[in-house]
């Protein structure tokens, strides 16, 4: 409490004294949300490094969970007309918003690091205009302190002395853990593992309007159009009405070949001209797919990425294959920052060729799980991307309606998925195409899957790293059809350690000689099936028969082999960056998917607000369940204690012990848990528990988030 008041206090002082005129909140994430000291009525620190800012100009307060690391004040730098509505710091990237001024719509931006004397000029279309504000966005930053400036433009001309520079913002570094990254520096997609752009990189901006004359600079033989360049396999497909004896020369290939490639998409973009076409082998697709698909061929050094927060893939998607045995093609790919959505096929798809070569240089044993990976697309990266479902109407297939596969892999290498967002998908994430399809060296991490029906992952025949995701079900969900969580078949090994699974059915499922070891991973309200072997220390040994037969590499236990694996030895844990379940489920929901326009996420698993402190000033406290009290509040529950979901919420602000006692329960009991996502622990039906807790708000849920729980004695005691 004197801390709080003393922040306060402090901000009355440099209000009245006009020392500042701003107040800043730096988020976890790097941006920084400004608001004038004018208009700030009051700032109200809570609990658990929770506050609220409250105004004076009838805007509604604003709060802030647990997800700021610094409040500043600050007294305006320059005296420009321009105002800056906000400014921030992103992965590798920032932005900066600012109102028109006086009619001017023309502006020039400029970024440069905060310890450098000289602006650099960012791209024309970097710099949008929207209803109500401008934008500009700053991408391929390395980590560090950034500065823009703002400059109008009248008839051509820049009008210094109206220019505005902004405050310092701080810029992240992506993280680069994971297989895509494993033994290898040379960078991932176009871009080096610094974050800033390879070497002769060329940048390309796409938008709904230009995406048909899409022409890239010093390859404009390759082709016009953003479809015809990526869609680059219908001209090698036999039977296509694109084929070309020149296949080689259109299309992505030759650009690539000679320098590595960004396609930055700006807004909303729909399916450009020649995608393939749904159910037929037209402009290079195939009978039973849905077509609207882009098969980017044999390309490297490749990267897709969405400009600030609105860029979208609608009604379309991606597949980077390969089919070069040379090793030189087809990798080092990567997609960042999109939205995904109404793909009728699917979203973004990575494959590659199976099979043995003969003498004669013949593909064969194609379909053997003892033959090699002759094709591998490899050294892939997905990362900060939203995957919402996708449709279409008249599917190909009947298993199709909601597309085929929001983020699969096949036949390849050295992959990674993190920090994306997955909602509602149907099947999102299938790892190998049949029991014999070969895949190895697997990671995801960082990832939600909101209300995902399955394939989280569908996996077969690899080595699979799954940490740090969190994973959310509610059977209560209308619109959610869940089925189960990961499928392991065909001798993989999926080892999974420190995820958050939060209302699951079938967590995990094992088939065809499918293993699965989990190690400090949280399991709330989940039901049903898990046959994932539990493991009381991180070195447990888990018999497997995952292997890559063909190369002779035996993937047994190869979360504790360092030649195989990010592995430290000495410390006995994965050497990336990696937390206890219950931070990581909190980084995911502030950090993953793409760019958000407000960073300000509530972390909080309560769903229940609760403003006062149960009363212990008497030594303990006996709850009338069911009815209100200070400190205590109750939702759905019936006149016997019965509730689904969360029932009981309760604050604290001293250390107490809780004695619970719970009625019969099909699924194990009701749980105990923290706001923050902390398990306290499961009453078990029929039974008493007693647990010591430290200050803080706690609700009591069901065993089920669908099934009712029943507590039927609470009481606390100090």
């Amino acid at each position: 409490m004197k801390k709080t008041l003393l922040l306060i206090w402090c901000f009355v002082l440099f209000t009245m004294a006009g020392a500042q005129n701003m107040v800043k909140v730096t988020l976890a994430g790097g941006t920084i949300s400004s608001y004038p000291c004018s208009e700030v009525d009051s700032i109200n620190f809570l609990s658990d490094n929770n506050f609220k800012i409250s105004f004076n100009n009838g805007n509604a307060p604003i709060p802030f969970n647990g997800n700021a690391t610094q409040i500043a004040f600050t007294k305006s730098k320059q005296n420009s007309p321009i105002k800056v509505v906000r400014v921030g710091g992103w992965y590798e990237s920032g932005f900066i918003e600012w109102n028109e001024y006086n009619g001017i719509k023309d502006y020039n931006v400029y970024c440069k690091k905060a310890d450098n004397s000289a602006y650099e000029k960012l791209d024309d279309e970097l710099v949008r205009s929207y209803s109500s504000y401008l934008r500009a966005d700053a991408m391929g930053l390395s980590a560090g302190n950034y500065q823009f400036k703002i400059v109008p433009v009248v008839e051509g001309k820049e009008q210094t002395d109206l220019s505005a520079e902004s405050d310092i913002i701080s810029v992240r570094a992506h993280d680069r853990s994971g297989y895509a990254h494993f033994k290898y520096t040379e960078g991932v997609g176009a871009y080096n593992d610094d974050g800033t752009l390879k070497e002769a990189a060329i940048v390309v901006y796409v938008t709904d309007v230009n995406k048909d004359q899409i022409v890239v600079p010093g390859h404009e033989s390759a082709g016009k159009g953003l479809g015809w360049l990526l869609n680059n396999a219908q001209y090698s497909k036999s039977g296509s009405n694109t084929y070309s004896e020149n296949a080689s020369d259109l299309g992505i290939f030759p650009i690539t070949k000679e320098h590595p490639l960004v396609i930055r998409f700006i807004g909303k973009v729909t399916p450009p001209e020649g995608l393939t076409v749904y159910n037929s082998i037209e402009n290079g697709g195939s009978v039973g797919d849905n077509g609207f698909m882009a098969r980017m061929k044999d390309a490297k050094n490749l990267t897709l990425e969405g400009v600030g927060c609105d860029a979208m893939i609608y009604g379309w998607g991606f597949h980077f294959i390969c089919s070069d045995r040379t090793g030189e093609y087809g990798k080092n790919f990567e997609a960042r920052n999109l939205s995904f959505e109404d793909y009728p096929e699917d979203a973004l798809g990575m494959e590659g060729v199976q099979g043995t070569v003969s003498s004669t240089g013949v593909v064969e044993n194609s379909s053997s799980a003892t033959s090699d990976i002759c094709a591998p697309v490899q050294r892939c990266w997905v990362h900060n991307c939203n995957f919402y479902q996708g449709y279409c109407a008249n599917p190909a297939e009947s298993d199709k309606a909601e597309g085929d596969g929001s983020c699969d892999f096949k036949r390849g290498r050295f992959y990674t998925l993190s920090y994306c967002y997955f909602e509602y998908g149907h099947k999102t994430n299938l790892i190998g195409s049949s029991d014999e399809s070969l895949q190895f060296d697997i990671t995801f991490h960082h990832n939600i899957w909101y209300n995902c029906a399955s394939r989280i992952p569908l996996l077969r025949n690899s080595n699979f790293h799954f940490y740090n995701n969190y994973i959310f079900g509610d059977m209560t969900d209308a619109n959610a059809a869940l089925s189960y969580v990961a499928s392991v078949r065909a001798n993989s090994y999926l080892y999974s350690e420190f995820n958050y699974y939060d209302g699951c059915k079938n967590v995990c499922q094992l088939a065809s000689g499918g293993v699965s070891k989990s190690f400090e991973n949280i399991y709330y309200a989940c039901i049903e099936d898990n046959q994932a072997v539990i493991a009381t220390t991180r070195t447990q040994a888990v018999a497997s028969n995952c292997k890559f037969s063909f190369k002779g590499i035996d993937y047994q236990n190869f979360d504790t082999n360092a030649a195989l694996f990010y592995y430290d030895e000495s410390a006995q844990k994965t050497d990336a960056y990696i937390t206890d379940a219950v931070v990581a489920r909190q980084e995911c929901l502030m950090y993953s998917g793409a760019q958000k326009d407000d960073s300000n996420v509530d972390v909080s698993m309560n769903v229940n607000t609760v403003n006062e402190n149960v009363d212990l000033s008497g030594g303990s406290y006996v709850a009338t369940i069911g009815k209100a009290d200070a400190g205590i509040v109750y939702a759905n529950l019936s006149s016997s204690g019965k509730f689904k979901g969360q029932g009981i919420t309760f604050k604290i602000d001293c250390s107490a012990t809780i004695e619970l006692s719970a009625g019969s329960d099909s699924y194990g009991g009701p749980y105990l848990m923290k706001a923050d996502g902390t398990m306290v622990g499961q009453i078990t039906a029929s039974s008493n528990a007693k647990f010591d807790l430290t200050p803080g708000v706690y609700f009591i849920a069901s065993g089920s988030k669908s099934k009712e729980s029943q507590i039927t004695a609470l009481k606390l005691t100090r």
